[in-house]
């Protein structure tokens, strides 16, 4: 199991359900948003995928959908 901190995904998962409304997201486009490298960006997606929040690409699974409904029903 992989170590991540729940802001973190939080905050990945957040970024790629944006971007994705827009267009088809790159590496780089999850880097400039979230202001680290592209390096930074490719590990962690790497470990959102290993942790099944995210498919090949930038598609939420279950699991990651999950994550951002909870998160928001929180504040309703």
């Amino acid at each position: 199991m992989v170590q991540i901190k729940t802001t973190t995904i939080l905050i990945y998962l957040l970024a790629i359900q944006e971007l994705s409304k827009e267009k088809e997201i790159k590496n780089n486009d999850l880097a400039k948003v979230l202001s680290v490298s592209p390096a930074s960006v490719s590990e962690m997606l790497a470990k959102l995928r290993y942790e099944d929040y995210l498919d090949i690409g930038f598609q939420l699974t279950d699991k990651g959908k999950k994550f951002i409904d909870d998160y928001k029903k929180g504040f309703k």
